[in-house]
C-alpha cells in the first residue's frame, strides 16, 4: 500500500468532521484513511510492525449522518453517528 502513517495516533477524542478538520490541518496531503487503508493499519499492529492500542479510529468514508471507523482491538469497522467521538490516525498519499 503507497501510504504513509502518520507517526502517532491523535489520541484526542473528536467527532468525524474535527477529526477531518485536524488531518486537514497537518498540511501536505494529510487525510483520514480509506477503509481499506484501516485494514492495512489493523493487519500492520497484527504484525507488531505498529503499535495500534484498544481504541476505535475514524476513517474517510461518510453519508450525511454516518461514518465509518476501524476498532484496532477487534479488527471490526463500525458506522457511527458523526457526532461521536473517536482517534485519529491520518495517512497520505506517497
Amino acid at each position: 500500500m503507497q501510504i504513509e502513517i502518520y507517526p502517532h495516533t491523535i489520541k484526542e477524542y473528536v467527532t468525524w468532521q474535527e477529526a477531518h478538520d485536524l488531518c486537514e490541518s497537518l498540511g501536505e496531503g494529510w487525510r483520514l484513511p480509506k477503509v481499506e487503508e484501516l485494514d492495512y493499519i489493523h493487519h500492520l499492529g497484527q504484525e507488531g510492525k505498529m503499535t495500534l492500542g484498544n481504541y476505535g479510529c475514524w476513517g474517510q468514508r461518510r453519508d450525511s449522518e454516518y461514518a465509518w471507523s476501524k476498532g484496532f482491538r477487534t479488527g471490526n469497522i463500525y458506522i457511527n453517528p458523526i457526532d461521536n467521538l473517536n482517534f485519529v490516525l491520518p495517512v497520505r498519499d506517497i
